[in-house]
C-alpha cells in the first residue's frame, strides 16, 4: 500500500532487504482486531510483507460490544466486568475461526472507550490474557494514521489528494497529507455513540438512564440536532483541513462502520454516497421508532445520518467515497502499531 511506505515506512525490519525475501517468506498470515467503542471487528488476510499489500482477505467478522454505551451508564466511568465478558466472547468466538487459517500474528487495537475508562488498561490487560490477543490501547493519533493507510489506496487518487474520514463509536479523526508530506489531524471527541447521547441530552432533555434512543425523532428535534453537528464541524476543525476539504481535486474518503454500514448501506449501492442521499433517508426515517428503522444499530443509525450531514453542510462535502477499511485493515499490513 502506497500510503504506508511514503508516510511511515513502518519500521518493520526489512532496513533496504525489502525485495530480498524468497515468495514463501514474504507471505504471511495475520488476524487483526479493532475494538472499537461500539462494535469489535476482526480481519484475517494473507499479507506480502515484503511488498506491503493484502492478498487475500480470508475472513472478516465483527460483533456489537458497546463499551462506550455501557461506560456512560457506570457511575465510575469503569468497563463494568458483564461489557468486559462480552467483549471477551465475542473475541475468543472470532479467533477460534481465525483458527482455521492458522495465523502466525494475533493483533489488535483498542480506541476511545479504553482510552477514557478509568480501568481502560486494567480491561485490555485481561482482554490479553483471556485471548491470547495482544492489544494495544492507542491514541487518536495514532488511530488517524493507521484509518490513512488503510484507507490510502481504497481510490486512484494521489495521497497527497485524499481526506480520510473515520467515526467511531466515541471519536472521530480526519486526516490529510500537508504540502510538506505530514499529516494534519483532526481529533474529535463527537461520534457515534456521544452523538446519539447528545441528541437524548440536549436535543430531547431526556435522562440517560432512562433512555438509550432518540427515536423517534421529531422534525424539530433533527434540525436542532444537525446544527450541533454543523457548529460542531465549523468550530473545532482547522482552517488547514477545511481549506484541503474544498479544493476541487480533493477526495474525501470515509472508513469505519458508520459510513459503510450505517450510512453507505442504507442510502447508496455505490462505492460513494452523496449528500441528497443522506437528506432522503433522514426524511424517511424521521418519526420512525427503532423497531421501525430496524437492525441492530437501529438507535445510532439516524442520529449518525444526522451527524454526517452536519459535517458535510459545513465543510462543504459533497459526497463520501467508503469501503469495508478498518483498524484491523491498516494492521494487517502494519502490525508495529500495535507494540
Amino acid at each position: 500500500m502506497k500510503g504506508l511506505f511514503l508516510l511511515f515506512t513502518l519500521s518493520l525490519s526489512l532496513s533496504g532487504n525489502s525485495f530480498a525475501y524468497e515468495d514463501s517468506e514474504c507471505i504471511v498470515t495475520r488476524a487483526a482486531f479493532d475494538i472499537g467503542s461500539g462494535t469489535t471487528k476482526m480481519k484475517v488476510a494473507k499479507v506480502d510483507q515484503c511488498e506491503q499489500k493484502i492478498i487475500e482477505m480470508l475472513l472478516e467478522k465483527e460483533a456489537k460490544v458497546p463499551y462506550k454505551e455501557e461506560l456512560k451508564q457506570s457511575e465510575d466511568n469503569l468497563i463494568e466486568k458483564h461489557v468486559l465478558n462480552r467483549g471477551v466472547d465475542a473475541l475468543l468466538s472470532m479467533k477460534t475461526e481465525a483458527q482455521a487459517f492458522s495465523p502466525s500474528l494475533y493483533i489488535g487495537v483498542a480506541t476511545s472507550a479504553f482510552r477514557t475508562a478509568n480501568n481502560g488498561e486494567l480491561a485490555k490487560k485481561i482482554i490479553e490474557e483471556k485471548t491470547g490477543i495482544k492489544i494495544k490501547v492507542i491514541d487518536q493519533v495514532t488511530e488517524a494514521q493507521i484509518g490513512f493507510a488503510a484507507a490510502s489506496d481504497l481510490v486512484e487518487a494521489p495521497l497527497d489528494k485524499i481526506v480520510v474520514w473515520d467515526i467511531g463509536g466515541g471519536s472521530m479523526q480526519m486526516s490529510t497529507l500537508t504540502e510538506s508530506k505530514e499529516l494534519e489531524i483532526y481529533n474529535g471527541k463527537v461520534a457515534s455513540v456521544s452523538f446519539k447521547n447528545h441528541i437524548i441530552e440536549n436535543v430531547q432533555f431526556k435522562s440517560l438512564t432512562e433512555t438509550q434512543t432518540p427515536n423517534p425523532m421529531s422534525s424539530a428535534d433533527y434540525n436542532l440536532a444537525r446544527r450541533d453537528a454543523f457548529a460542531i464541524a465549523a468550530l473545532t476543525t482547522s482552517r488547514k483541513l477545511r481549506d484541503k476539504i474544498l479544493k476541487e481535486d480533493s477526495v474525501i474518503i470515509g472508513i469505519g462502520g458508520v459510513h459503510f454500514y450505517s450510512i453507505a448501506s442504507n442510502v447508496s449501492t455505490n462505492s460513494y454516497y452523496t449528500k441528497d442521499q443522506v437528506n432522503n433517508k433522514i426524511a424517511e426515517n424521521l418519526g420512525k421508532t427503532d423497531l421501525e428503522i430496524g437492525g441492530e444499530y437501529a438507535a445510532t443509525d439516524l442520529s449518525n445520518l444526522v451527524l454526517v450531514k452536519g459535517f458535510m453542510d459545513a465543510l462543504q462535502i459533497e459526497s463520501v467515497h467508503v469501503g469495508n477499511i478498518n483498524l484491523a485493515t491498516g494492521l494487517l499490513l502494519a502490525p508495529k502499531f500495535a507494540e
